[in-house]
């Protein structure tokens, strides 16, 4: 059961979706740059297939946010962002991530 912590009108859950946005903006160049980065945490497999897995979205906020989120938190991203499916591609993750400016530079983090 994932219970939503809310203080004072602020939701606790509905930040961390503010927190990611804010680090792949500030991390990477554009949203395709951010998604490649992601799929550097996957298996050899899905990186074939061009999807991310809860597994490996994990594994990728865990690099960018590194004990910010805990097991249930991670949960609750991931449905929120992959509407029950077991991937999300590329345009999935553009439609998601691609609302702000991005800054960042091309370099992929895990080249860094």
């Amino acid at each position: 059961m994932i219970i939503l912590l809310t203080i004072g009108g602020y939701n606790t859950r509905t930040q961390f979706f503010s927190e990611i946005s804010d680090a792949l903006n500030t991390q990477f160049s554009d949203a395709i740059d951010a998604f490649e980065y992601f799929l550097s945490h996957e298996s050899q497999r899905n990186q074939l297939k061009r999807e991310v897995c809860q597994d490996g979205f994990k594994k990728a906020i865990n690099g960018l946010l590194p004990g910010r989120l805990q097991n249930e938190d991670h949960e609750y991203v991931w449905k929120r962002i992959s509407l029950g499916l077991e991937t999300i591609n590329i345009t999935k993750f553009i439609h998601v991530f691609s609302g702000k400016r991005y800054t960042g530079s091309k370099v992929n983090l895990t080249q860094r």
